[in-house]
């Protein structure tokens, strides 16, 4: 079996040795990518607790993980315990184990699973992930809540405005021309969208599909990753939203990672990855080789251009008092609910911004059909 030192600080370079090992002596097909997890925070949740609850009942754990699989609702979540367990009884540890899944599980979860094996309390790592994994879930019911309001109202516009231009205006179109008059602009604007639209309607609906597919491919990509990232952070408004979104995240993940022993060389490595940004991941990791070549945490975090002013006083103050860690958790909590009362505000902002552009939509339709014959009236 391969060996794996317990004092080794880089996690990628021991998996990039097992990779190889399982490749080269198993001839076992194994890939590792820990950008985008499979499962939702809630799923983890759910099944770090449980887990935390058997390790510390004294339950075995190749058992434990077969009641997990057993009762996970997600079939690929399902599997992927099982294959957990069949390493685990090969005589891989449950870090390796976990590993081996690639893509599937966080790289919080696996270096936390590494800390409790390693330390001998991993009923305490899993009690701490699961708490971690609940904090993430409440942030993105938050913000998925925050937006689906304008989702909702953008979907209904477009239905209405369907609904206008094909049933609607082609029953004034005859109308229209035994006036024999010079309509208003707008009702010649609208008039052409209608007939675009009666015309070409299935072109036009399959062609902004068929955009809407590509785009989606296209920004799973790196590059398309990256540009996305990129443009998110010179959007107005949205871009404070985003940045404070990736701080909560990151000081979330790096609280729980050094409040269990790893250290921050290693910590910064892997919550940079968790935030889901490609452009803040480089920055922390530039922040880590500053600290390696001798840099204050504060310092090498407020050259990233990313932490406020309040976040880097709590991460100084928590250098000179050797509680990182906590002031991590603080600076999470604080940007938490600075996220609630800017997605609160956001909301009671776009509510009615978005009614109004409805409002304008409609109105604009209704103008351009009575417009003419209110002209007609006039002459007559």
């Amino acid at each position: 079996m391969a060996e794996f030192p317990e004092n080794e600080q880089n996690v990628s370079q021991w998996k990039v040795r097992y990779v190889e090992y399982l490749k080269n002596t198993l001839n076992i097909p194994v890939s590792f990518s820990f950008l985008r997890p499979s499962f939702k925070s809630s799923e983890l949740m759910a099944l770090t607790a449980k887990f935390a609850a058997m390790m510390e009942a004294g339950l075995p754990v190749i058992g434990s993980l077969r009641v997990l699989a057993h009762e996970a609702d997600n079939l690929r979540l399902k599997q992927q315990l099982e294959n957990v367990a069949i390493q685990v009884e090969k005589g891989f540890s449950l870090t390796q184990s976990f590993s081996i899944q690639g893509s599937s599980f966080p790289p919080i979860l696996v270096s936390m699973i590494n800390a409790g094996e390693n330390s001998g309390r991993l009923d305490i790592a899993l009690q701490r992930l699961t708490h971690h994994f609940e904090k993430q879930d409440e942030l993105e019911q938050k913000v998925r809540s925050a937006t689906a309001y304008p989702k909702f109202i953008a979907v209904v516009l477009f239905l209405v405005v369907f609904f206008l231009f094909m049933f609607v205006i082609p029953t004034f179109q005859g109308v229209f021309q035994s006036l024999g008059a010079e309509l208003p602009l707008i009702t010649r604007i609208i008039l052409s969208g209608g007939n675009a639209l009666n015309n070409y309607g299935l072109l036009i609906i399959g062609s902004l599909f068929f955009l809407f597919i590509l785009f989606s491919r296209l920004i799973k990509t790196e590059k398309g990753l990256q540009v996305k990232d990129r443009v998110s952070l010179l959007i107005p408004i949205y871009k404070t939203f985003v940045r404070k979104l990736l701080v909560a995240r990151f000081c979330r993940t790096l609280s729980t990672m050094l409040g269990s022993g790893i250290d921050i060389i290693l910590s910064l490595e892997l919550a940079g990855k968790v935030t889901g940004s490609i452009v803040f991941e480089d920055r922390i990791q530039e922040a880590r080789l500053n600290i390696i070549q001798g840099l204050t945490v504060t310092e090498a975090l407020k050259r990233t251009g990313f932490f406020p002013p309040m976040a880097l006083g709590l991460v100084n103050t928590g250098e000179q008092t050797g509680t990182l860690d906590k002031m991590f958790e603080r600076s999470a909590a604080f940007y938490e609910q600075e996220l609630d009362y800017f997605l609160a505000r956001l909301g009671s902002i776009l509510e009615p911004a978005f009614v109004l552009f409805m409002a304008l939509i409609v109105g604009s339709v209704v103008m351009a059909i009575f417009l003419p014959m209110l002209q007609l009236f006039t002459l007559y």
